[in-house]
């Protein structure tokens, strides 16, 4: 059994005019957010083993943050394929860059992250920024993975639930 956690990035900073939407920064929101999600998973025993992470800046700075909080830093890839990636775009990153690790982090963008994780839960889920929903998925690896896997909602977390 295999867990997938997906990840939407902390709160972004619009501040700059101009600055391309792939290059915009957490605000202090995000900055505060991310390690407290990273302590929630922690506490909940679903620290993944590795994150394949959105190439845009907001996205990598809370994966700094993540792996920070966790002590565990070159724990995460960048993939640009999963910048603003469709759900069609995410499983295929999974199947082919997710490797052998037992629990994986999927850290991206909405709308595409929020209809992937609804696919799978076969529930409407709007996940905000820093939200987090974890499944437990019924394969061996994650190259075999697919949207019509046998999956398992295990967890699901907002930041202003705190």
């Amino acid at each position: 059994m295999l867990r997938l956690i997906l990840m939407r990035h902390a709160k972004s900073d619009w501040g700059e005019a101009g600055q391309a939407d792939h290059d915009r920064p957490l605000n202090r929101r995000g900055m505060h957010d991310a390690p407290q999600m990273a302590n929630w998973l922690r506490e909940q025993a679903l620290v993944p083993d590795w994150i394949l992470a959105s190439s845009a800046r907001r996205t990598q700075e809370t994966a700094e943050l993540l792996t920070r909080e966790w002590q565990s830093q070159d724990m995460f890839v960048s993939s640009e394929d999963l910048y603003l990636a469709s759900p069609e775009a995410i499983q295929r990153v999974i199947n082919q860059d997710g490797c052998d690790f037992q629990d994986l982090m999927v850290l991206g963008h909405n709308p595409g992250l929020s209809y992937f994780a609804s696919s799978l839960s076969n529930e409407l889920i709007q996940l905000p920024t820093a939200g987090i929903i974890a499944f437990e998925v019924a394969i061996e690896q994650w190259s075999d993975f697919r949207v019509s896997s046998s999956v398992k909602l295990i967890a699901i977390m907002k930041p202003k639930s705190f």
